[in-house]
Formats: structure tokens, sequence, C-alpha cells
């Protein structure tokens, strides 16, 4: 931590972040605050969803989605971390790729996308790895990885750093021990899929409008179009959600 000339441990810098993506940082802060209400359950940093009642009630384990409120694990598991290792990298990534993207797409939309690339994640687990008790954001953060490749595109800007990202942790998911390949393609295809919607409207309104941001520095001229496309736009990712809940729903009764 720095102390001096306005060093990290300046609350300025926090809130000139949460101004800049509010959504991030509360998803970040949130995820750091559910890890601590872990550590402190069970007594253990390492072992933190061991004995600990948010760990048991809000694992993703497909046998138990049949219990009161079951379903919400397919939401309640982004949140939950394995150890301050797996969690750090996890928060660095959500900030690293959702500050970007936020400001991109707008704090509404990328919450959506958020939850969107998680709950996909989430459902590809149940139905290709049901056994498995399963925690992390990290399905959620590849289709934010999905997301800044569609925006790179976008832009008509270089799009080997995005690619880079997701190779590099498409590699590391097939060769490390312990991690979630399944949660990791489903946020990935999810992201893809969410991104197809942002990104037409961010074309048209954002690049061809010359606004400088969506949804954040400014309205465009033609007002009656850009709430039509962006009506359109929160269809689109209200259907995505829509289907994803049923598929949870289905995938989760069946196994019953």
């Amino acid at each position: 931590m720095f102390h001096e000339n306005g060093g990290m441990s300046d609350p300025r810098i926090l809130h000139a972040a949460y101004k800049q993506a509010p959504v991030t940082v509360l998803l970040s802060l949130s995820t750091l605050i559910i890890f601590l209400i872990t550590a402190f359950q069970s007594q253990s940093i390492t072992d933190n969803l061991y004995d600990s009642w948010i760990g048991t009630h809000w694992i993703l384990y497909t046998p138990e989605m049949h219990e009161p409120l079951g379903m919400l694990r397919a939401i309640g598991s982004m949140f939950l971390h394995i150890g301050p290792g797996h969690l750090a990298i996890n928060i660095f990534l959500l900030f690293f790729l959702g500050r970007e993207i936020e400001q991109c797409i707008g704090s509404a939309l990328f919450c959506a996308a958020y939850f969107i690339s998680g709950l996909g994640a989430s459902l590809m687990i149940m139905i290709m790895d049901p056994l498995s008790p399963t925690a992390g954001a990290s399905g959620a953060i590849y289709g934010l990885m999905a997301i800044m490749v569609a925006i790179a595109v976008t832009r008509k800007t270089d799009i080997r750093a995005p690619l880079i990202l997701v190779a590099v942790n498409v590699g590391y998911s097939l060769i490390a021990d312990n991690v979630s390949l399944w949660g990791h393609i489903g946020g990935l295809v999810a992201g893809s899929v969410v991104a197809l919607p942002l990104m037409a409207f961010h074309r048209k309104h954002v690049i061809a409008g010359g606004t400088g941001g969506f949804l954040v520095y400014g309205m465009p001229r033609n007002h009656r179009a850009f709430t039509k496309d962006r009506l359109i736009t929160w269809f689109v990712v209200a259907a995505i959600v829509v289907c994803e809940a049923i598929g949870i729903w289905i995938v989760g009764m069946k196994l019953l």
C-alpha cells in the first residue's frame, strides 16, 4: 500500500474508479466482502467455503438445485471463491476488463452482460459436469473477454491483445487441475452471444453517431432511433436471460 502523494490507499482513487465504472467497483467489493464473510464463518482463509453457511448454500451443485431458492446457486456461486489466490485473480480480471467494457456499453448493460455470462457458465456446468461443486466468477469473466474481442472488432482496433488473453486463459483451463473448463466455455459462449446486440447498438449509435461513448458521454442527435434501438437491445438481452433461466430450471429439475 502507498500512503504518500495520492497512493493506492488514497480513497480518491476508489472514488474515481467508482465514477468511471460503478458496477465494476460494486461487483468487485461485493465479491471481496462475501469472501471475507465465508472466511470468518469457516475460520479459514484458504478453506473458506468449508463450514461456511454461505459456501454450503451458494456453491453451484446441481443435485441441490431442488432446494427452496436452490436455483439461485447459479448466481450466488459467481460471488464465491476458494482461497485468496482464486479471489485475487478474478477480482483483478474483473476490474481490468470490467472498467473498460462498462465505460464502453454503459453500466446497466454491462451489469446485464456480466450476469448473462455467469448464468451461461452455470448452465453449461449443470449440463456437462453436474456432479462437480463449482464456485467463482471466472465464467462471467470469460464472457467479458468475449465482449472485449467484440469491442475491438467493432472499433476496428488491434484484436490481438484480447484474442491472446482468451487463448491463454482457455489454454490454462485445458491443462490446470481443479478448473471448471465447462464453466469457462459456457461463459465464453454466453458472452459472445450477448455481445452481438450490444455491439450492433454500439456500432450504430456510438461509432457512426460520434457520441464518444455509449450511454455515458451524451445522447445522439437522432433520439427517436436511439430510443427504439435501445429498447430492441434490452429486449434481446432480456430474451437471453429468460432462455438461460428456463434452461437452468429444466436441467436442475431433470437431475432430481
